[in-house]
């Protein structure tokens, strides 16, 4: 190749690279934050009437380092699901195994999932006054997902003001006696319910000898609360 033909073809290479750049310029950040708040006669009304739980899967643990590779949210009225919002996330990062292991997301389902772009946009239309404080969310061992997800707004330019409850500290809080808190723990579902249906709930599983003492112990805490 000449010099003149190189020349001429760094020059028809080069708008391109340029409109390439401008594309993936990098947004202006936003700032979301998050805080916890406690359930208490003041606003438990309000919350039971409608609040939002969510969940996440990441690659790992650091919120800075890692990202965020499934999210779940569901919208509860007076107990009963209204809407949810299920997504994978591409991150733009790999997986590794160790974290695989756990969630059971591999590399090969987040190649084909929708990026970040894409599926914040559509959950940020999801949770709507949430971002606001408008409606309380809730999670288990709170401060891990919302850590992941308010540092993943910010990133992308999203502003948020988050309030959330962790139901990880209700069970610890009213629970006594279990041998973990796990979220998958059936027991955690009375914290959420109306009262009536609570106790009907509270005398079917009284018989159970492994779950008396600490329902009973549960349903004095939450009689002497409501």
């Amino acid at each position: 190749m000449s010099i003149f033909g190189f020349f001429k073809k760094k020059a028809d290479i080069k708008p391109q690279v340029e409109k390439e750049t401008a594309i993936e310029a990098p947004v202006q950040r936003g700032v979301a934050i998050s805080k916890r708040v406690e359930l208490d006669s003041h606003n438990e009304n309000s919350i039971r009437n409608c609040y939002i739980a969510f969940d996440v899967e990441t690659t790992g643990l650091s919120p800075i380092s890692d990202r965020i590779v499934e999210i779940g949210a569901t919208i509860f009225q007076n107990g009963t699901v209204q809407r949810v919002f299920s997504s994978l996330v591409n991150p733009g990062i790999s997986i590794s195994q160790s974290a695989s292991a756990v969630n059971h997301i591999t590399n090969s389902m987040l190649n084909s999932a929708p990026s970040e772009k894409e599926v914040y946009s559509q959950l940020v239309d999801f949770l709507g006054d949430a971002l606001c404080g408008g409606i309380v969310m809730c999670a288990h061992n709170a401060k891990f997902d919302f850590d992941f997800l308010c540092h993943t707004l910010s990133r992308l330019g999203f502003n948020a003001n988050i309030e959330y409850i962790d139901t990880l500290s209700l069970s610890r809080k009213y629970l006594h006696g279990l041998e973990n808190f796990r979220l998958n723990c059936p027991l955690l579902l009375l914290l959420w319910m109306p009262s009536e249906q609570r106790k009907i709930i509270f005398r079917e599983r009284m018989s159970n000898s492994r779950t008396k003492p600490c329902l009973k112990e549960f349903n004095i805490q939450m009689i002497r609360h409501n």
